[in-house]
């Protein structure tokens, strides 16, 4: 009897860092402001961020044309720093580690709430209590998900 090549279980092989020596997770928003008395607070933002993020719809430049075109210098502008969100260098699990949850097995794509809380790959938004789950590895790089 022949055999159903279609029906055949298929495995993704997924990669993961072995390390994690960033510092800083991400930065968002940096912004330039000149002064300008009539605006509320003294300053008035004139753009955001050198190059625009992905999701940045509008252009991050329209009022610092004006200002320039206006004869303002860039000189003047006075830079606020991003917003930025950290690593936890002590998190006790990692992307790509195994999980054992419910006779199931699972690997982290991402910790939340401070480590109370795991999300794994290909499992959506589905939020994992980490109190009730049991590593079965730790990342070894390349992972196999069923």
């Amino acid at each position: 009897e022949p055999k159903d090549i279609n029906n055949t279980h298929r495995y993704e092989l997924k990669q993961f860092r072995r390390h994690d020596r960033a510092v800083i997770k991400a930065q968002k928003e940096r912004t330039y402001y000149i002064t300008d008395p009539t605006a509320r607070g003294g300053k008035r933002a004139v753009a955001k961020n050198r190059k625009p993020r992905e999701e940045q719809t509008k252009s991050n430049y329209p009022a610092l044309s004006q200002y320039v075109k206006a004869g303002g210098t860039v000189s003047n502008l006075t830079v606020v720093p991003s917003n930025r969100s950290y690593n936890n260098p002590d998190r006790e699990w990692h992307s790509g580690d195994q999980f054992n949850y419910q006779g199931k097995e699972y690997v982290v794509q991402n910790q939340i709430t401070n480590g109370q809380y795991l999300r794994a790959v290909g499992n959506g938004n589905k939020n994992i209590p980490a109190g009730k789950v049991r590593r079965t590895a730790y990342n070894r790089g390349l992972v196999y998900i069923g």
